[in-house]
């Protein structure tokens, strides 16, 4: 009997050690104004979401927060259903809502003529993911400013 409980032991240690995965890397790759109040805008964000793992990520939706040169700059959510091919990648569109004192204090570094990028932050989980919990993912990277609203040198 203690065999059978040592081997069934093993086995679940061994399934559980199969199913830790890496976090996936979540990018910024485009950002779009979509709407303005004058409490809140909402901009159309694109995530590139990889998958460095050796099989497929599907998740039943996801939520972040962004921070923009270490000031808190907005958050949201997806409800749709994500999929991610082992070791690739897919794109997907969420809803970014942001506050008029956080877009304004960002808008401000840009019109200063000092930064032509802006360092990001965005942090948030993948829920639902294949069928069972959530992966939390953490990603740096940079916002440019597009060359037409550069201030000139």
């Amino acid at each position: 009997m203690k065999r059978l409980v040592a081997l069934f032991v093993l086995l679940i240690l061994t399934g559980c050690a199969s199913l830790s995965l890496q976090k996936p890397q979540v990018n910024v790759i485009d950002i779009v104004p979509q709407q303005a109040t004058l409490l809140e805008q909402t901009f159309k964000l694109t995530l590139r979401i990889q998958n460095p793992n050796d099989r497929p990520l599907s998740a039943d939706g996801l939520a972040f927060q962004i921070r923009l040169a270490d000031s808190d700059f907005g958050n949201g959510v997806s409800a749709g259903p994500i999929a991610v091919p082992a070791y690739g990648d897919t794109t997907v569109d969420v809803t970014l809502h942001t506050t008029l004192a956080a877009w304004l204090r960002q808008a401000g570094r840009f019109l200063d003529g000092q930064h032509q990028s802006l360092p990001y932050e965005i942090s948030g989980k993948l829920n639902g993911l294949n069928g069972w919990g959530t992966i939390p993912f953490k990603t740096h990277g940079e916002l440019k400013l597009p060359k037409a609203l550069s201030a000139p040198q």
